[in-house]
């Protein structure tokens, strides 16, 4: 066999084979993503979409869901029958120089198509209709169980409970089973609330309300987070939305309604009360409101019961009296935090740590 014979024969091969190698290209790219997809989507992490825990995030997984569905079908169906054509079709041995019987335009075929394509795509839209008119149904005020005006700081949340009249920073408590009208507002740039368990994303909009509500169905903890790019710490604007009980919530409400005890959680009580003196006495004030106290400030993080938040600087640190002081002595630890720094003594920032750690 000479090397002309020997090259026709390896091109021979490969044309018989371009499809399979395609194929097998395709499926190994398929699997890969799919990996790739699990690790991103983090099916058992915080930020999940695909465990639903309240009616608003199922409404639009059950969406989502419909439409892969749909799409593998029709996947799998036009990859079977291109492998049937490929496979019957195939150029035998001793043809490959024949050309095949030749034909243009099948009605049957055509007309069928043409109702495969409507049927699909009646499937995907009405699931998409329905959820439409279903996140959209807000209850209204005196409808809801339960009203928070969710707000959009840089880089920050504040909740507001209007009927309540408790005010938390990054912290959403809601009782499970109720529904909740959440009311979005923001004063500086385009914000995205999301809180991918229990809803989809919706733009919080300078001079513009938009609402939204929510019904958890399952008791627990969930992140939520800043979906829209919105500055330098944008990636660090996160917020807890804790779901509890109907008695536990109640319970909640009775202790947010009450002024912070600084002292009933001190153990160091000499220390607390020169945080306190040092708190009052400085800007701080101006910024933060503590209830019952002179610090009437809206524009900053509500402290009036920060000690019993887990968490502070909106998802940045745990909530120790070591991360409040070293956020206190240098607030640029966030990038673009607006907070300035306040030059204290190292003694009265370990102070102004401990007294905020005792505000439960």
């Amino acid at each position: 066999m000479n090397t002309r014979t020997r090259l026709e024969s390896m091109r021979s091969t490969i044309s018989r084979l371009r499809p399979w190698l395609s194929y097998t290209l395709l499926i190994g790219a398929m699997l890969s993503s799919a990996g790739c997809s699990l690790g991103m989507w983090g099916l058992d992490g915080p930020m999940t979409w695909l465990r639903p825990a309240g009616d608003n995030s199922a409404i639009q997984e059950h969406v989502f869901m419909v439409s892969v569905y749909v799409c593998a079908f029709a996947f799998l169906f036009t990859g079977a029958l291109y492998l049937i054509a490929v496979f019957r079709f195939r150029a035998r041995p001793g043809q490959e120089d024949e050309i095949p019987e030749q034909s243009h335009g099948n009605t049957a075929i055509e007309i069928g198509l043409l109702v495969a394509f409507v049927v699909l795509l009646t499937i995907i839209a009405v699931p998409n209709v329905k959820a439409i008119f279903a996140l959209d149904d807000v209850p209204a005020r005196e409808e809801a169980d339960l009203v928070v005006q969710a707000r959009g700081y840089q880089w920050w949340w504040g909740f507001e409970y209007p009927d309540l009249k408790i005010r938390t920073a990054n912290e959403l408590v809601i009782p499970v089973g109720k529904k909740v009208r959440v009311e979005l507002y923001t004063d500086n740039v385009i914000h995205s609330f999301w809180v991918p368990r229990l809803a989809g994303k919706l733009d919080v909009m300078p001079n513009q309300a938009n609402r939204m509500w929510l019904n958890a169905k399952e008791v627990g903890v969930y992140r939520g987070q800043c979906a829209e790019l919105c500055g330098a710490s944008h990636a660090q604007m996160r917020f807890l939305t804790r779901v509890l009980s109907q008695a536990d919530f109640d319970a909640w409400v009775q202790h947010e309604q009450q002024p912070a005890q600084p002292f009933k959680h001190s153990f160091n009580r000499e220390l607390v009360e020169r945080g306190e003196k040092v708190f009052m006495s400085s800007a701080c004030i101006g910024c933060h409101r503590i209830a019952g106290t002179p610090a009437a400030g809206l524009t900053a993080p509500d402290l009036t019961h920060v000690g019993s938040r887990p968490e502070i600087g909106a998802g940045m640190f745990d909530n120790t009296p070591d991360n409040i002081y070293k956020w206190i002595k240098n607030p640029g630890i966030k990038p673009g935090n607006l907070m300035p720094k306040i030059p204290l003594p190292d003694e009265d920032i370990k102070a102004v740590a401990a007294y905020l750690t005792s505000l439960k």
